[in-house]
């Protein structure tokens, strides 16, 4: 996981002089099982750190590289709260492991509008879920649509002339 994180942090840029041009990357993992079960929170940050000494007091050896795991099966007790109360960080994670039950559904509807994004994210999400024949049909219909509006400006625009 490491070796790759810093390969990354390495293509950002194509030519690095120093290793002070670095510039930071984030790893977002979402686990399905519980990868620190002494931990409360679905939400762990993971940073590279140095020890002073033999305590265990440590200082942040460099923000470059930032690893972020994100429990899912720890989101149970969240979504028992209301929906107003939730970050954008507990919202986006609701969607990625309740996305696909319909039980949830009622509260999606809560979510949409306080997160816009969430709407265009099921969208994208049903497309992609669709065996290969709906998608034919949804492909077919957005082609068409798209073509009924390009007549439609070509010929406005032959109009103003």
């Amino acid at each position: 996981m490491f070796y790759i994180l810093i390969n990354f942090l390495c293509l950002k840029k194509t030519k690095i002089e120093s290793y002070n041009d670095l510039m930071q990357a984030f790893q977002i993992t979402f686990c399905g099982f519980n990868m620190f079960p002494h931990r409360k929170s679905f939400l762990s940050k993971i940073r590279l750190t140095i020890a002073e000494d033999e305590t265990d007091k440590f200082e942040i050896f460099s923000n470059l590289i930032n690893i972020i795991i994100i429990e899912l099966p720890k989101l149970k007790k969240i979504i028992k709260r209301p929906a107003e109360s939730f970050t954008s960080t507990e919202i986006w994670s609701i969607f990625f492991k309740y996305a696909n039950d319909n039980k949830y559904k009622k509260l999606f509807d809560k979510l949409i509008p306080l997160k816009g994004e969430l709407k265009m994210a099921f969208d994208i999400l049903n497309n992609i879920s669709m065996d290969d024949n709906e998608r034919y049909a949804y492909l077919s219909r957005q082609k068409f649509e798209t073509d009924r509006a390009h007549v439609q400006q070509t010929w406005l625009e032959k109009g103003e002339k």
